[in-house]
């Protein structure tokens, strides 16, 4: 009889090998139930909030349009935006800490306060084929990436970080790679009727390169609360 020498090494070896295998089969199953819940649960954008300073609000547009003349000449967008009042709009910010900072700092001789738009979820629509539905995605991101960006960017010029011509070199790339996203969401021909906002921001955007040259620094503002509007009207179109 041959002698039988026991090698706790190599046992331990096969003992794991035999548990890990069915342990990675597991995983791998959750992997793909997670993978598949992905593509089929129905995608929808958190609600997004948009924060301005507003300086006032008016009854009559002629009260806010000469609020708005002041406000411009100071710098500030002057932006009127409607919703039953008339609403004077001096700059936007992407978030409430900073609106608030901003309201808390202004003069007692405006009644300023933070004014919050509301934009509408956008939930993967039925009519659309899955390329629409993600070409439409694709073009919500745009927006919110342009406002972010030229926000950045105008505060930057506000401090005296980067100089006009960087701007207006960082504008035309920005235009540019807009209206390449934008011309991507048109070649769907179900899609050109939803561009209408769309082709707001564009010119809003080429209006800001414009108020470079001529050096209307307020309106890089104003198109900036124009770009968010539009977005959000966009939003609503959708919907």
């Amino acid at each position: 009889m041959e002698n039988y020498t026991f090698d706790l090494k190599e046992y331990r070896k096969k003992i794991v090998h035999r548990r890990t295998m069915p342990i990675s089969i597991i995983v791998l199953f959750i992997i793909l139930l997670i993978g598949l819940a992905f593509f089929l649960i129905p995608k929808k954008y958190s609600t997004s909030k948009f924060y301005f300073v507003e300086i006032n609000s008016f009854l009559n547009y002629s009260s806010a349009s000469e609020l708005s003349s002041e406000i411009q000449s100071r710098g500030g967008a002057g932006f009127i935006y409607y919703d039953g009042s008339y609403h004077v709009l001096a700059c936007y910010y992407p978030t409430k800490s900073e609106a608030e900072a901003v309201v808390e700092n202004l003069s007692t001789d405006y009644s300023a306060r933070i004014y919050t738009l509301e934009t509408k979820k956008f939930t993967k629509s039925n009519s659309f084929s899955k390329e629409e539905n993600l070409a439409v995605e694709k073009m919500i991101n745009k927006n919110i990436e342009t406002i972010n960006s030229l926000y950045s960017s105008i505060l930057k010029i506000d401090k005296g970080e980067i100089s006009l011509s960087s701007f207006k070199v960082y504008m035309q790339d920005t235009i540019s790679n807009y209206e390449s996203t934008l011309k991507e969401f048109k070649n769907f021909k179900s899609l050109v009727n939803y561009s209408k906002y769309l082709n707001k921001i564009s010119d809003s955007l080429n209006s800001t390169l414009s108020a470079i040259e001529s050096n209307e620094n307020y309106k890089l503002k104003y198109n900036l609360i124009d770009i968010v509007v539009n977005h959000s009207k966009f939003l609503s179109y959708l919907n």
